[in-house]
C-alpha cells in the first residue's frame, strides 16, 4: 500500500512543478548572484550624426580654435627726405660759400649750389682737415686745391653732385676729386685719376671766378 502511494505521488509533483514553470515569464526569471557588483570604467557613448551615417564614439572632443590676432597697423607714415647740405646741417655754409655761387634751397630744405653761369669753381682745403695724405713732406699742414674742369667742360650735377658735396660736423666737406688735386707748395698735380674720391675733405672756401 505504501509503495503504491509514493508511485501516485511523484507523477503528481512533476505536473505540478511543470504548471508552475510554464506560468513564469522568462525574462522575469531572477537568478540571485553573490558576487559584489562591479563599475564600470568604460566611458559613455556618443551618437553623432555624419554624412556617412550615424556612427558611435566614447568621446566627442569639440574643435580646436585658433584666435589670429592681427597687429594693429600704423594710421600714420612719416616721409623724411635726407639733404646732404642744408641750413641746418652747415650753420656757417655763408662762411665758406663766399663770391658768385648761387645757393638755392628746394622745399624740403635742401640747399644746392651752382656757380653763376660763366664763373668756374674754386675749392680749397687743408691736409689737416682732410683724409687725402699729403702726398709730400713739403706738403704736411699745407693747403690745396680740387682741381676744376676747364671751359669749355662744364660741372655735371652741380657743384653738389660733381664734387660730391656734404654737411659733416657743421662743415661743408667734398668727397669727389674728379681732376684730382693740386698743391700750393707746387709738388704738381695729384690723384688726377679719381683716387682720391671717397675720402672727406673740409672746405675753406668754396667760390667760383
Amino acid at each position: 500500500m505504501n509503495t503504491l502511494s509514493l508511485f501516485l505521488t511523484i507523477p503528481y509533483l512533476m505536473v505540478v512543478t511543470e504548471c508552475c514553470m510554464r506560468m513564469v515569464p522568462p525574462d522575469d526569471v531572477y537568478i540571485p548572484s553573490t558576487l559584489a557588483p562591479v563599475e564600470s570604467t568604460m566611458a559613455p557613448e556618443v551618437s553623432t550624426m555624419t554624412p556617412e551615417g550615424l556612427s558611435t564614439s566614447a568621446e566627442t572632443e569639440a574643435p580646436e580654435v585658433t584666435m589670429m590676432t592681427t597687429p594693429a597697423m600704423e594710421t600714420s607714415t612719416v616721409t623724411e627726405q635726407l639733404c646732404k647740405i642744408s641750413a641746418a646741417t652747415c650753420p656757417d655754409l655763408a662762411s665758406v660759400v663766399i663770391d658768385n655761387v648761387d645757393m638755392t634751397t628746394d622745399t624740403g630744405g635742401c640747399i644746392e649750389l651752382s656757380c653763376v653761369p660763366g664763373n668756374v669753381p674754386f675749392l680749397g682745403a687743408s691736409f689737416d682737415n682732410s683724409e687725402i695724405p699729403p702726398p709730400t713732406a713739403g706738403d704736411v699742414g699745407d693747403d690745396f686745391i680740387i682741381i676744376a674742369p676747364i671751359p669749355p667742360q662744364v660741372v655735371v650735377g652741380g657743384l653738389n653732385g660733381y664734387y660730391g658735396l656734404v654737411c659733416e660736423n657743421n662743415k661743408l666737406k667734398a668727397t669727389k676729386y674728379p681732376l684730382g688735386i693740386t698743391t700750393f707748395s707746387g709738388s704738381g698735380t695729384h690723384g688726377a685719376d679719381g683716387s682720391f674720391s671717397g675720402k672727406k675733405s673740409a672746405l675753406n672756401q668754396l667760390t667760383c671766378d
